[in-house]
C-alpha cells in the first residue's frame, strides 16, 4: 500500500457527529449515530462493515441523498461547504462541482438504449455547457484515462456490449467528467471477479495520485480495504467502532467486531463454520 500526499489544507470531506433518524415517534429508527470521518486530497479512506452497518448511508448522506423525511444532525462539509441543513441548490452545486459517486451495479445507473459516448458526454454538456463536438472529444480522452481500449470505437457501443469491469470504468470516466475533488465509491468492486476488482482498485489508486482525488471506498472486505486504503473506519450498527491506519487496523485490531470481521474472512476460516458476527442493523 503506497502512502499519499496531502495536497490541500484540511479535508475535502469532513463528517462530524452525524446522526440520521428515519421515521417518527415510536417507529423512529436511528441509522447513523455520531459518525465521524474525514478524507483529504490524495487519500483513500476505507469504510468497512457488514451489510446494514450504515456504510452506504454515510456516503449517500455526504452528497445529499439521505432518505426523504430523514432527520439529520451534526455536520457534513464537502470542500468546506456545509450540507446538513443546506438547500437543494447548494447540494446540487456540490454534486456538480466537487463530489461524484460510483455504485456497486453500473448497469443499474445507465440507460441501456444510450451509447456509451452519449452517456459520458451528458455530464460534460450539463455541467460545463459544452457543445456536442467538444464533449465527444473529451469523452474519448476520459475513456482512455480509465484504461479502456480503443475508446473511439467503444464510445459508439451500448452498455450490454461491455463487461461489468469495462462498464464500471465507464462509470468512473463519467464521474471524472465533472472534475471532482471527492470520489465516493460505494461497493464499486463487489460485483466484479477478483482480477477485475484488482484492476479497478489499481485505477482508483492511480487517479488518487494523478488527480489528487480524495476517495472514500465502501466495502465489506477488510482484506481489500487494508491493501488499498490509507486509513480504515469500521462501522457496526451505524457507529464507527474503530479507525486508524489501514495496516494497523488489519494487523492489530482493537475492537471485538473488527476481530470478528477478520476471523470471518475466507482466507482465515477453518473447516468449521464461522461464528456469526451479529449486532449489525
Amino acid at each position: 500500500m503506497s502512502g499519499s500526499t496531502q495536497m490541500v489544507d484540511g479535508p475535502v470531506l469532513a463528517i462530524e457527529q452525524l446522526r440520521l433518524d428515519v421515521g417518527t415517534g415510536e417507529t423512529a429508527v436511528r441509522i447513523l449515530d455520531g459518525v465521524g470521518l474525514s478524507c483529504a486530497a490524495g487519500e483513500i479512506v476505507g469504510l468497512v462493515g457488514e451489510s446494514g452497518s450504515g456504510k452506504s448511508m454515510t456516503l449517500r448522506t455526504a452528497v445529499g441523498l439521505a432518505p426523504k423525511g430523514a432527520r439529520l444532525t451534526g455536520s457534513v462539509r464537502v470542500a468546506g461547504r456545509e450540507l446538513v441543513g443546506a438547500g437543494r441548490r447548494e447540494v446540487l452545486r456540490v454534486r456538480r462541482e466537487v463530489a461524484a459517486m460510483i455504485f456497486q451495479d453500473p448497469r443499474a445507473h445507465v440507460n441501456p438504449y444510450q451509447r456509451i459516448g452519449a452517456f459520458v458526454a451528458d455530464g460534460l454538456r450539463r455541467t460545463r455547457g459544452w457543445g456536442r463536438a467538444r464533449a465527444a472529444q473529451q469523452v474519448v480522452s476520459l475513456l482512455d484515462e480509465v484504461g479502456l481500449p480503443d475508446p473511439e470505437t467503444l464510445a459508439d457501443r451500448y452498455p450490454h456490449e461491455l463487461s461489468g469491469g469495462m462498464l464500471q470504468r465507464v462509470m468512473i470516466a463519467s464521474a471524472l467528467s465533472t472534475e471532482p475533488r471527492l470520489l465516493l465509491a460505494d461497493e464499486a468492486t463487489t460485483a466484479l471477479d477478483v482480477t477485475t476488482q484488482a484492476e479497478i482498485m489499481g485505477l482508483l489508486r492511480r487517479l488518487r495520485e494523478e488527480r489528487g482525488l480524495a476517495i472514500v471506498f465502501v466495502t465489506h472486505d477488510l482484506d481489500l480495504a487494508a491493501a488499498s486504503c490509507d486509513r480504515i473506519h469500521v462501522m457496526q450498527s451505524g457507529v464507527v467502532v474503530e479507525q486508524g491506519p489501514a495496516l494497523d487496523v488489519f494487523e492489530r485490531p482493537e475492537h471485538p467486531y473488527t476481530r470478528k470481521l477478520l476471523d470471518a474472512m475466507p482466507s482465515r476460516l477453518d473447516a468449521e463454520a464461522p461464528t456469526p458476527i451479529g449486532g449489525a442493523a
